[in-house]
C-alpha cells in the first residue's frame, strides 16, 4: 500500500513539473502582438491607429511596401495547425488493483480518432503618409 502510494505521489509530481514547463514554453514562444485571431483583430484594429499601435496588435508583418505617395501597407500572412484526438483509452489500475504500475502514468491500450486543421488568416493594413490606418482588409479561411 505505501508503495502504491509513492508511486501515485511521484507520478502526480511529474505530471506537475511537466505541465507547469510546458505552460513556461509556450509563453517564452508566443510570437509578439498579442492575439492574432480574426475576432481579436476585428475587434482591435481601426482607421486611425498609428503604426506602434498596429505593432503592438498584430506583430511583425510579413511584407512592407511603400508607394510613391509615402502610404505604406503592412501585410501579415499567418498560418495555423490544430491536431486534436478524440477516442477511448483504457489505462491500467494500480498495482493494488490489479493492473500495471504504468496503468497509472496512463499507459494502456484503446482507439482514438485523430483530426487535423489549418487555418489561415492575412491581412493588409495601409498606412497615410502621416503614418495613421487609412484601411484594412482581410481574409479568413479554416480547413
Amino acid at each position: 500500500m505505501t508503495t502504491t502510494k509513492s508511486t501515485l505521489t511521484v507520478a502526480a509530481a511529474l505530471v506537475l513539473l511537466t505541465a507547469s514547463s510546458f505552460a513556461q514554453e509556450k509563453e517564452k514562444a508566443a510570437p509578439r502582438g498579442g492575439d492574432f485571431r480574426l475576432g481579436a483583430l476585428q475587434r482591435s484594429l481601426k482607421e486611425g491607429l498609428t503604426t506602434t499601435e498596429v505593432f503592438e496588435i498584430a506583430g511583425s508583418p510579413n511584407l512592407v511596401t511603400r508607394g510613391r505617395d509615402g502610404r505604406e501597407t503592412w501585410v501579415y500572412d499567418k498560418m495555423s495547425m490544430d491536431a486534436s484526438e478524440k477516442g477511448i483509452h483504457v489505462g491500467g489500475g494500480g498495482s493494488a488493483a490489479g493492473g500495471s504500475a504504468f496503468g497509472i502514468l496512463g499507459f494502456g491500450g484503446g482507439a482514438s480518432k485523430k483530426s487535423m486543421s489549418q487555418s489561415t488568416l492575412m491581412l493588409a493594413v495601409t498606412f497615410t503618409a502621416e503614418g495613421r490606418v487609412e484601411t484594412f482588409t482581410y481574409r479568413s479561411s479554416r480547413f
